[in-house]
């Protein structure tokens, strides 16, 4: 059940994707040769908080605005210290570990080098530490919602 949701969500991910990567062909902004990597990017990202959502579901017996919750106090945040809408470094030094641990930061900051052209000037090493963070995180959420199902299943 995990492994299908999953996969809907991947699909419908890669989907909205595509189209986005597609216009911003068309108009000329789509990054060269390293452009559909904002496509990768983007899916692993949404899958692997998909994951992790996915996985506090299989637990809930009862909805009860957990949800809601969720997407207050964790979601909101992590989009507005995700560097989407403004550099990390202008945050608060106190805060910067909340863009740190987000995997949204993780994920803009590969999808941004795709977008600017390529890894010109960002070692190598910050960008594969982004995407072993955001596979850690997907693998380990899977996981998670696989046992947790499991559980509730076969009770």
């Amino acid at each position: 059940m995990a492994d299908g949701q999953l996969l809907f969500v991947a699909l419908r991910v890669v989907t909205g994707a595509v189209l986005y990567y597609l216009v911003l062909l068309a108009f000329g902004a789509a990054g060269g040769g390293w452009g559909p990597l904002m496509v990768v990017s983007g899916t692993l990202t949404a899958c692997g908080c998909a994951a992790w959502i996915l996985a506090l579901d299989s637990v809930l017996t009862s909805e009860g605005g957990v949800f809601n919750v969720l997407f207050r106090f964790v979601i909101v945040p992590m989009t507005l210290f995700s560097g989407s809408f403004f550099p990390v470094d202008r945050i608060p030094a106190a805060l910067r570990w909340v863009a740190w641990v987000s995997p949204l930061w993780h994920g803009n900051e590969l999808a941004r080098t795709a977008a600017l052209g390529g890894a010109a000037g960002v070692p190598a090493a910050r960008l594969l530490l982004h995407a072993v963070v955001l596979l850690a995180l997907l693998g380990t959420g899977v996981a998670v919602a696989r046992r947790g199902f499991d559980r509730r299943l076969l009770r």
